[in-house]
């Protein structure tokens, strides 16, 4: 004797996945100076939301929480003072249906600092 049962499937909010990324900029920057931008994915299509979560004290970095573009924020990015920033960007996607997970991914993004000349020569000896 067999029976028919019927199983529904529920769609789980899956953890995203987010780059590797690496990038540099002049300690000169102007501020608004675009980085770079991180990217990332979510298997259940939802957006990711990006957040500086360390390795900016000074806040010398902005990153748009919806695009991922990362700017410079400060113009007071100094060679001398630090040649590398080890941001810590966090990836966070939205909720899916019924299920109440949200997932956050974090990614480890170095900026080197480049140097370039601070002196200014004004006139002749």
């Amino acid at each position: 004797d067999s029976k028919a049962a019927a199983v529904t499937v529920l769609n789980m909010n899956d953890p995203p996945t987010v780059g590797s990324f690496a990038w540099s900029v002049n300690e000169d920057a102007a501020e608004g100076f675009v980085i770079g931008t991180v990217t990332g994915a979510d298997v259940d299509d939802t957006p990711l939301t990006w957040e500086i979560v360390g390795g900016d004290p000074a806040n010398h970095f902005s990153l748009h929480p919806n695009t991922g573009v990362l700017t410079v924020a400060s113009l007071d990015i100094d060679y001398e003072s630090q040649e590398l920033y080890n941001l810590e960007i966090e990836a966070t996607d939205l909720k899916v249906g019924t299920d109440t997970r949200v997932h956050k991914v974090r990614t480890t993004v170095p900026i080197t600092v480049i140097n370039v000349n601070d002196i200014t020569i004004t006139g002749y000896l």
